[in-house]
């Protein structure tokens, strides 16, 4: 049935099927190779991601406590009669204002400093 189908088919030695499916096999492999490094990179970015959002929901927690504690000081400091205890609510307003201001600093991440190719050849 097949016997005009085949005609120019040569035979070659040493040659056997293994051969056939070599690439075949080293393309798979390659590809599962691919895929987990970028799963493991969608992994770690998404880490640094939730790190970066649970940092932030700390902070900002931190920085409404403290607006709490200024609003807190400020009603005693009106509900205080002696001109010392107001100024005492004065200077802890102050620094919790302070801190305040110091934590929202914290939020901005800096860009780390560039290593110089020479100091990084001489290192090796």
């Amino acid at each position: 049935m097949f016997y005009d189908d085949i005609w120019n088919v040569k035979y070659l030695s040493k040659f056997q099927w293994g051969h056939l499916t070599e690439k075949l096999a080293y393309d798979q492999k390659m590809r599962e190779q691919r895929l987990k490094s970028e799963t493991a990179n969608a992994k770690k970015e998404l880490q640094f991601y939730e790190q970066k959002r649970d940092l932030s929901k700390k902070l900002y927690k931190i920085e409404e406590t403290r607006i709490k504690a200024i609003s807190r000081l400020d009603e005693k400091a009106s509900g205080a009669s002696n001109p010392e205890e107001r100024l005492a609510f004065e200077v802890k307003k102050e620094k919790n204002l302070a801190k305040i201001f110091k934590y929202s600093q914290k939020r901005e991440f800096k860009q780390r400093e560039p290593i110089m190719h020479d100091h990084y050849m001489n290192k090796k």
